[in-house]
């Protein structure tokens, strides 16, 4: 799975569909994310008001 990803990315990437990549410190190890990433919830965070399963795009990269 994460070799598709990462060739999806790739393609976004190059149709100019995805901004610079940000490092990110995860629950799973380091991960790279961009504007124009979609993203996938794998657990329930009440606090930002998402379910398991919950879909999610990355306008911009505010990250610290």
């Amino acid at each position: 799975m994460r070799d598709l990803n990462i060739a999806a990315r790739d393609k976004l990437r190059d149709h100019g569909k995805l901004g610079d990549d940000v490092d990110v410190k995860t629950e799973r190890g380091e991960r790279q994310f961009a504007s124009g990433d979609r993203l996938m919830f794998l657990r329930n965070e009440r606090g930002m008001g998402v379910k398991n399963g919950t879909l999610g795009g990355n306008r911009r990269n505010g990250l610290p």
